[in-house]
């Protein structure tokens, strides 16, 4: 009867204590949800940090199509993302982890791999590989407004599933593409980079949440983000998910505030 006790009394110790750690944030799973863009760098780092604060906690990753923007977290699929914003919604809060400036992705031995000084305009005759068109925002048109700013509309355009793709596409010589900087950490084979001196918008990133969602594991999740990315490069968000950075041709870092960016 009294080890039947003392196994009794364990046995609350432990439910207390376990009770104690949910409390805590320690204990649990989170869902996270991201872009191919954030997966090779960015999604690695902020989980290693997260998985160091909770160690009792369970990851669960779902990766989306940046087009799908908010659509895993409303549906509640996932309870935090990492994506490129295009446009705004009242029902998520976010807050911005990088900025990056965009570049220009080139097949080795291409005639402008060589060059040092590349603009938009040079670009002018070249096939271009992007990522799917939609209706709506989306990476695609955000590229081509930057050719049309440029005085034209690319002849031949290439479309790839995600970044990967994108990118693969580029070293296979079909075309060239313009990408955040944050991709070169893909090092794919046969591309080479080259910035572009008349494009100084940049490319955010940012972790989003559920505006009514007050878990303690997904505070963690987004204070873990942002100190993996605190010296990334900041200026304050514009209303496309994008920044421009006049003086210095690079992307300000993100400030210490919430940000929700819109589609403008």
């Amino acid at each position: 009867m009294l080890e039947h006790a003392r196994s009794v009394l364990q046995g609350i110790d432990k439910l207390a204590e376990a009770a104690t750690q949910a409390d805590r944030g320690s204990l649990g799973t989170l869902r996270i949800g991201f872009i191919s863009h954030a997966a090779h760098d960015y999604l690695p780092k902020i989980v290693r940090s997260f998985l160091r604060t909770c160690p009792g906690v369970e990851v669960e990753f779902h990766k989306f199509l940046a087009t799908q923007q908010y659509e895993t977290l409303l549906a509640n699929e996932v309870d935090v993302a990492l994506l490129r914003p295009l446009y705004s919604d009242a029902r998520v809060r976010s807050q911005v982890i990088s900025r990056s400036p965009f570049l220009v992705a080139i097949p080795e031995g291409h005639s402008l791999a060589n060059r040092q000084d590349i603009c938009m305009a040079d670009l002018a005759a070249e096939t271009f590989v992007t990522l799917p068109s939609q209706s709506g925002p989306s990476f695609h048109s955000e590229i081509l407004g930057y050719c049309e700013r440029a005085g034209y509309v690319p002849r031949n355009v290439k479309e790839a599933s995600d970044l990967t793709a994108l990118i693969a596409s580029v070293g296979s010589g079909i075309g060239l593409a313009i990408v955040p900087e944050s991709v070169t950490n893909l090092r794919a084979y046969g591309v080479v980079y080259k910035p572009l001196s008349d494009l100084d918008t940049c490319a955010e990133l940012i972790v989003a949440w559920r505006r009514d969602d007050n878990s303690k594991l997904v505070k963690t999740f987004i204070d873990c983000a942002l100190q993996e990315f605190k010296g990334a490069p900041k200026q304050g968000a514009t209303a496309s998910g994008m920044c421009t950075s006049q003086s210095s041709g690079r992307c300000p870092a993100p400030g210490p505030r919430s940000l929700r960016p819109k589609w403008m």
